[in-house]
């Protein structure tokens, strides 16, 4: 996770194998803790972020 300057402000721990990565988002639960004001513009991997998040985008 990077802000618009791609200054990292959260990297997740790493899992072996196959784990899908909105999986492994919603397992450490960040999201409710993004203001609504920040958009958050993610790959296909995040498919149902912008239902989690107010300004949410998939991409």
């Amino acid at each position: 996770m990077t802000d618009e300057t791609r200054q990292i402000g959260f990297i997740p721990m790493s899992k072996n194998g196959r784990r899908h990565d909105k999986r492994l988002l919603d397992k450490v639960d960040i999201i409710r803790h993004i203001p609504p004001e920040v958009t958050i513009w993610a790959d296909t991997g995040f498919q149902g972020i912008d239902k989690q998040h107010p300004n949410g985008f998939v991409e």
